[in-house]
């Protein structure tokens, strides 16, 4: 559970340009603007890199990799920025960040949260509601940080999306 030190609600969204996580910064702007305390929007889009490899010619396909992550991430970025100016200037504070690291998304944001705001007070995630083959298959980074992150997590499901692996 998180200990706010200050007086300053602390709210962190994971976005990335996709609808699930649009709608779950439409829910964080929305409950920030009802709050009656003073609050902190934070906006982080997470870049999860492979890690480096010991091993010949896989270290190189794997710069490869993550330079075509980072350009792709580049491409993501000046999207969601365009879009928050465009939907939400004007009508909330917001902090938006891009954090780098190596490895698995969800471990990242873990270790993002622990180390730079141990006292967050709500993190909000958005998911592709996907079924439980296909999320045990792809992993699913909303169930990652409900059983991982120390802080209340709240999971905004895109209703616009749908299950189709029968589970």
């Amino acid at each position: 559970m998180s200990t706010q030190t200050d007086s300053v609600y602390k709210i962190l969204v994971a976005a990335n340009n996709t609808p699930a996580s649009y709608k779950a910064l439409e829910y964080a702007v929305d409950l920030c603007r009802k709050l009656k305390v003073e609050y902190k929007l934070l906006i982080v889009y997470f870049v999860a890199l492979n890690p480096k490899q010991s091993l010949p010619y896989i270290d190189h396909l794997e710069k490869a990799y993550n330079m075509e992550i980072q350009s792709n991430a580049e491409k993501d970025v000046a999207e969601c920025k365009s879009y928050l100016t465009k939907n939400y200037a004007g009508k909330v504070n917001y902090e938006f960040v891009e954090v780098e690291g190596e490895g698995e998304t969800g471990p990242l944001i873990e270790e993002y949260i622990n180390e730079t705001h141990p006292d967050l007070g709500l993190f909000v995630v958005g998911t592709r509601n996907l079924g439980s083959l296909k999320r045990w298959a792809l992993g699913s980074v909303s169930d990652y940080c409900l059983h991982h992150l120390h802080c209340p997590v709240t999971v905004v499901k895109d209703l616009d999306s749908h299950v189709e692996d029968g589970s």
